[in-house]
């Protein structure tokens, strides 16, 4: 903004304006107060002149009334003399113009005729003197000061007196007056003219800074420098801040309309582009499904050409898979997590894909233990899907050996799971495997479905995998992701106190061994089934586990019956044998082997039947209650005494107890202590078996390790309670 020079020069002139008003004034006082002045001081002089007439007229008055023209002389030349005005001339006539006393120079006066005056009268003379003329009689001082010898009549034929006076310059008194006067108005005006100066160059100062300061674009007017600003700089710099706020009003005012505006467009084009997002969207979500449907087809016939090469269970299960692959598959790299105890559910995964498979094939595992303790969260539906897929390529390359399973958790800070599996037969040359660790078919047209959805499954499960094969060794394919540990208060309960596991395999009976550790306390390994016998007498055995690689023997198979009585026996085949040899109940007809298939057989032991053991001195209440209880399809052993029952329990494990408390050896009370002190009989139900108890006795009971009491005689009512009993310690197992 910029200040015009015209408009501020005109500022700058009219200061000697008001420097000339300004003069003008004080010399209009100046002029009032010598006309006051000149007025002042006739008034003054004409007073003097009435005093002197008064007082004249007071010391002539004796004389005159005497006729003492001499004294009368002599007084006028005594006032000439001695009076404060300038008195030329000096006279005293009487009414008829005659003289009758006069100083020197008296006589011209009265040359000329005069009006006999009644009162003080000045008269102007040619010489530029004063004539006064005034009655003796009548001074300014009054008539009542004529003395008292003297009457009226007397006094006004007295005379007259006749004075000249010099003229007074009035003006010239005024000037002298004015003189102090004018000085200090001089003085005043050199101080004016020095301030006014200097504010003329302060004005000039000023103005130059604002013209500086307003040669910028974009000066501010709340941004002026703190200088002083005189009075038409201040209206200069209104009128300037007045026009710059309404300029700013008008910038505001232009700038909201344009932000208006400019909104209103971006409104417009977002609407625009929306449009343009959602036609677009509509158009690629068309053409998505167009190549999905093509896609689908593609597939479909690569499932009816593959018909013929696979079983019933197979074409069941890819059809649901070809028809709901879309849900394994979500579009955002988010899947759902299911927490669940891994080894229970890889072993029916595994179980149903043995069921399916076209080929037999068979299954070794080496598993990790840990995940028996600890439950994770996997991707199951995705992790089911990637393992059909795999296996059932794999099944068709590998040789009579089977398939190698294992799978372990490594990481530190991140927790994975690595699935290993390996086969002895050719290399995946001509299978889909072989492109598996790339992307390069992913999306191809004539891509195996069973090659994309695999790649696909991986992505989603952000799972890694590697295929290696070495010539004579065999393949291994890995696959490594992700996975999380879950804290939970529900732990597996150990389903027995010590396995002896029977394994003759050179390969596998460590790892099988150290994964049946985490269903049991203890577990030890022999490779012989002849050395059962030899550890069982060294040792207590819940449960033995036998794995058979090869038809056993005659003499095995009557070692085999023996054990079976004397404990829990659970043989697993790792080889095919005679189908006769499964109607054995202590031949297990599950594959794979794995701890899990130890543990659920265990718990369908359990379940299927339950062991007794009654303890009673009574031989015919004895017989009485084993009959009732053989009955309902329970194993029920008997003691008639205290050592017998302690015997036996070392022997066996039961689920349940009667015991009679007097016993010709011992107590029940000391022998059911005694039994709760071992192993495998810290959980068994144990009931005091008597005929009467007071509630003192029943709080003994108890205090020693019994849970109830059964009172005798056995009835309904009290089978019943047993029954219940038995029935919570199967849902339980």
């Amino acid at each position: 903004m910029t200040v015009p020079n015209d408009y501020l020069g005109m500022k700058l002139r009219s200061f000697p304006h008001v420097l000339a008003i300004v003069s003008i004034v004080l010399l209009s006082g100046i002029a009032g107060f010598t006309t006051i002045s000149w007025q002042w001081q006739q008034q003054a002089y004409l007073l003097q002149v009435k005093q002197l007439c008064s007082s004249m007229s007071n010391q002539l008055l004796p004389h005159l009334a005497q006729n003492d023209h001499e004294s009368v002389k002599q007084q006028l030349v005594s006032a000439q003399y001695n009076a404060t005005l300038p008195i030329r001339a000096l006279a005293v006539f009487d009414d008829e113009n005659q003289l009758m006393a006069a100083t020197a120079a008296s006589e011209d006066l009265l040359s000329e005729p005069r009006t006999i005056p009644t009162q003080l009268q000045f008269f102007e003379l040619t010489d530029g003197s004063t004539l006064v003329l005034v009655p003796i009689w009548n001074s300014m001082i009054g008539p009542n000061e004529l003395p008292l010898s003297t009457s009226q009549q007397q006094a006004q034929r007295l005379g007259y007196l006749l004075i000249q006076l010099e003229t007074p310059s009035f003006l010239g008194r005024s000037l002298v007056l004015l003189l102090p006067i004018a000085l200090a108005l001089c003085i005043i005006f050199l101080l004016l003219g020095w301030f006014g100066r200097e504010r003329l160059a302060d004005a000039q100062r000023q103005l130059g800074i604002l013209v500086d300061f307003y040669q910028h674009d974009d000066a501010d007017t709340g941004a002026l420098p703190s200088v002083k600003v005189y009075g038409p700089f201040k209206n200069l710099m209104t009128v300037i801040s007045q026009r710059d706020a309404l300029q700013a009003q008008r910038y505001r005012q232009l700038q909201q309309a344009h932000v208006r505006e400019i909104q209103n467009l971006q409104q417009s084009l977002l609407m625009l582009r929306q449009e343009h997002h959602a036609d677009l969207e509509k158009l690629q979500q068309a053409q998505f499904v167009q190549w999905q449907h093509q896609q689908d087809e593609r597939w479909w016939l690569q499932y009816a050409a593959a018909a013929d090469h696979r079983s019933d269970g197979q074409l069941r299960w890819h059809c649901r898979l070809l028809a709901d692959y879309r849900r394994l598959l979500p579009e955002s790299d988010v899947h759902a997590a299911t927490t669940l105890w891994f080894p229970q559910w890889f072993y029916q995964k595994i179980q149903f894909i043995q069921s399916v498979s076209p080929k037999a094939w068979h299954a070794e595992f080496i598993e990790d233990s840990r995940l028996y303790q600890q439950q994770i969260a996997i991707p199951q539906a995705q992790l089911e899907a990637l393992l059909m897929l795999v296996l059932d390529e794999l099944s068709l390359l590998a040789d009579e050996h089977g398939i190698e399973l294992s799978y372990q958790c490594v990481g530190t800070t991140v927790s994975f799971m690595q699935l290993r599996l390996k086969y002895n037969g050719p290399a995946p040359t001509g299978s889909w495997l072989a492109d598996l660790s790339t992307s390069s078919n992913r999306d191809a047209v004539d891509a195996p479905y069973a090659l994309v959805l695999t790649q696909r499954l991986l992505a989603v499960m952000r799972a890694e995998v590697t295929v290696a094969t070495l010539q004579d060794v065999g393949t291994s394919l890995q696959i490594q992701f992700p996975i999380q540990f879950q804290r939970s208060s529900q732990q597996l309960e150990r389903d027995c106190h010590s396995i002896l596991l029977v394994d003759p395999r050179r390969s596998q009976a460590d790892s099988f061994r150290h994964a049946l550790s985490a269903i049991s306390e203890q577990c030890h390994l022999t490779s012989q089934l002849s050395a059962v016998p030899a550890e069982l007498q060294q040792r207590l055995f819940d449960v033995v586990v036998v794995i058979l690689i090869e038809e056993p023997e005659v003499s095995q198979l009557r070692l085999l019956q023996e054990l079976s009585q004397a404990v829990t026996l659970l043989c697993f085949a790792d080889a095919p044998l005679d189908p006769q040899l499964f109607a054995e109940p202590w031949m297990m007809p599950v594959q794979p082997v794995m701890a899990e298939a130890v543990r659920q057989a265990l718990q369908r032991r359990k379940r299927q039947t339950r062991r007794l053991l009654i303890v009673d001195d009574n031989t015919t209440n004895l017989a009485f209650v084993r009959n009732m209880l053989s009955s309902h399809d329970l194993q029920v052993d008997t003691a008639v005494s205290a050592g017998e029952a302690i015997k036996q329990a070392k022997q066996h494990s039961y689920d349940m107890i009667l015991m009679d408390i007097q016993l010709p050896d011992m107590s029940g009370t000391e022998a059911t202590q005694q039994i709760r002190q071992l192993r495998n009989h810290q959980k068994t139900q144990i009931f005091a078996f008597t005929a009467h108890a007071l509630p003192e006795e029943i709080a003994q009971f108890k205090a020693v390790g019994m849970d109830d009491v059964v009172l005798k005689p056995l009835d309904a009512a009290k089978l019943v309670m047993i029954q219940q009993r038995l029935k919570q310690l199967s849902q339980r197992a």
